[in-house]
């Protein structure tokens, strides 16, 4: 797993090359970029989307293409809709 816990009980997930990300008790998500990858690193991008921003994205850059459904799937996937 990609997963990194911090001291503070965060769970971002490494994508690698110090890029992190973070879902939000909100559903909104964190997106940073670190120097190296580590999160002692110094801090270059710090950003959070919406939770609507975010399903975009992932409807997006699926292989299907983002569309209605698309964006549906994905923000029911990532609010854990029924």
């Amino acid at each position: 797993m990609n997963r990194t816990d911090t001291d503070d009980g965060l769970s971002l997930y490494h994508a690698g090359n110090g890029l992190f990300f973070e879902r939000l008790e909100s559903g909104d998500v964190r997106i940073e970029k670190r120097k190296e990858p580590r999160l002692a690193s110094a801090l270059i991008f710090d950003e959070v989307v919406s939770s609507n921003t975010w399903a975009s994205i992932v409807a997006a850059v699926s292989s299907r293409g983002e569309s209605g459904r698309t964006f549906i799937e994905a923000e029911r996937l990532h609010n854990d809709v029924q």
